[in-house]
């Protein structure tokens, strides 16, 4: 077993103080709760929103085109297949996507 008889008083204190500061500096950045913090989303909007927001397009992301600017794209299906309960669930499912737009150009945020 350690002894702690080998460390002053002080030192011992200053490594409490630093634990306690790192511990309280985690907590504080742990988000509480699964939504996502948007500001300025929408009218007086403030404090926790569900869902996602829109990425920050900028002209290095549109390769060089501007203006560059995000924009909600729904998903094209792709032909027509026999649908079962099943997969049309997972086929509404993910309904809208971020994009970053330019010009007539779709990309990737």
């Amino acid at each position: 077993m350690a002894s702690f008889t080998k460390y002053s008083s002080q030192e011992l204190r200053v490594v409490v103080i630093a634990s306690g500061l790192l511990i309280i500096a985690f907590l504080y950045h742990v988000p509480i709760t699964g939504g996502v913090e948007v500001p300025n989303w929408g009218k007086g909007a403030t404090g926790v929103k569900v869902g996602s927001r829109p990425p920050r397009c900028s002209v290095d992301k549109c390769l060089n085109c501007s203006p560059c600017m995000a924009t909600l794209i729904a998903p094209i299906h792709q032909g027509k297949h026999k649908a079962s309960a099943a997969s049309s669930q997972h086929d509404t499912y993910y309904l809208l996507a971020w994009k970053c737009k330019c010009g007539n150009k779709l990309y990737h945020p």
